[in-house]
């Protein structure tokens, strides 16, 4: 009796349907364990968000809990030491950084967790493109990587020179390079930690760039380094100390946080933004130069630090902006800082202001305006065009000149329509 058995070509048709069955089996479960990973990310974050409500109403009711603490590594981007008082017991964190609106609650912010880039915006948790802590390199709109660092360099991208337009274009810098390997795709750009540097138009007119990951390595923003890229995002680290003019204008950005190595905000730095609705500045900004934020439109609301000093002329011209609160230390509000902001509804200026230049706020939305005590110049047309203005209180009323005739400003109705006809004020 001969043994019975499998022949080749039985064996080789079981091994092909094992291997058939393999590759669809395999997707499934590695879909199944990367849906697991991030959701367990994502409600992590949920937590979290949920743990740093419950404190800022804690907050708010002024109920003190020294005992509250964060479980997890703070990087840049937190600048408020109150967050590390939120108690969490997820996983830990790499990365947290999140704004919240006047009532304490958080609006928006961004995550690291787990190896994933995780947005929070509104209560909606959704995963930005790529990972954190990703190799260096290029990235595609898929996360996948098209380009390592190396591979990079090879093809010549320079970071780290400075270039003007004549020469961006026609260089090997990351404009080029980056339409070179993506053609009319767009990329995200991950950078080693050997960069110091981000140079001057370095990515001038890039259309390809939709995001890109700093390392802590870099010092120095160049002038027009981002201008008129269709970055959508970026998180500067601590380690920037120096920002070039311009470097963001006229781009796509939508939201920016300045690490807390940043003293001052260039000039022209968002100029043009059109895009741009969030804006988080470090602590230790003391200095925001002329035109930062002109004709940023969708810039609704900005928290100005309380460390900033000096403010420059049309530093918020033709914005968004709806409300804003003055820091004190600030002396003189120059000409036309809001000159235009046409949705410009409350302004609360410091006790400390000693000047409002003119245009400062021209044709604003401007309601009621309280002029502190110290205020001894109002330059010409501040207030004029402001049509829904009805009340001007002048905490201190003696003395005052309207192109040198005496007046009374004790009346805040009569200030009001005073002041909206335009002149010039001083006090002695």
């Amino acid at each position: 009796m001969k043994k019975k058995g499998f022949t080749l070509i039985e064996l080789l048709a079981v091994i092909v349907i094992l291997a058939i069955i393999a590759l669809i089996i395999v997707p499934v479960v590695a879909n199944i364990i990367e849906s697991a990973r991030f959701g367990a990310a994502k409600d992590s974050v949920l937590e979290y968000v949920h743990a740093a409500n419950q404190y800022g109403a804690l907050s708010l009711a002024g109920v003190s809990d020294d005992g509250l603490n964060i479980n997890g590594t703070l990087e840049s981007g937190v600048n408020d030491s109150e967050l590390e008082k939120i108690k969490y017991s997820g996983t830990k964190f790499d990365y947290i950084y999140m704004e919240f609106d006047e009532s304490n609650n958080v609006t928006n912010g961004s995550f690291c967790i787990n190896g994933y880039s995780i947005d929070y915006n509104g209560g909606d948790v959704s995963r930005t493109i790529g990972y954190c802590n990703e190799q260096a390199g290029l990235y595609d709109e898929n996360n996948k990587i098209v380009k390592t660092w190396d591979e990079l360099v090879a093809l010549g991208i320079d970071i780290e020179t400075d270039y003007t337009t004549s020469t961006v274009t026609e260089s090997t810098s990351g404009t080029s390079v980056l339409k070179n390997v993506l053609d009319d795709a767009k990329g995200k750009l991950i950078l080693p930690n050997t960069i110091t540097k981000i140079g001057s138009y370095v990515f001038y007119n890039s259309k390809n760039l939709a995001n890109i990951s700093l390392p802590s390595s870099v010092t120095n923003i160049g002038t027009a380094s981002f201008r008129e890229t269709t970055l959508k995002k970026i998180n500067i680290p601590n380690s920037v100390t120096t920002l070039g003019q311009s470097a963001f204008a006229s781009s796509d950005i939508e939201s920016i946080t300045l690490g807390t190595g940043i003293t001052y905000v260039s000039q022209g730095f968002c100029d043009s933004c059109t895009n741009l609705t969030t804006v988080k500045m470090g602590n230790n900004i003391t200095t925001i130069h002329p035109y930062a934020f002109y004709g940023t439109t969708s810039l609704k609301n900005v928290k100005l630090p309380s460390t900033v000093t000096t403010i420059g002329a049309y530093m918020f011209d033709s914005s968004g902006i709806e409300k804003i609160v003055i820091p004190e230390g600030v002396t003189v509000i120059p000409d036309n800082a809001f000159n235009y902001a046409n949705n410009l509804k409350k302004v609360i200026l410091p006790s400390t202001t000693t000047t409002i230049s003119d245009n400062a706020f021209h044709n604003t939305a401007l309601q009621n305006v309280v002029i502190p005590a110290n205020v001894t110049t109002i330059g010409s047309a501040v207030f004029s065009g402001c049509s829904s203005l009805t009340s001007v209180v002048f905490e201190n009323t003696e003395g005052w000149k309207n192109w040198g005739s005496s007046i009374d400003v004790s009346d805040p109705t009569a200030n009001a329509n005073l002041l909206k006809s335009g002149g010039y004020y001083t006090r002695q």
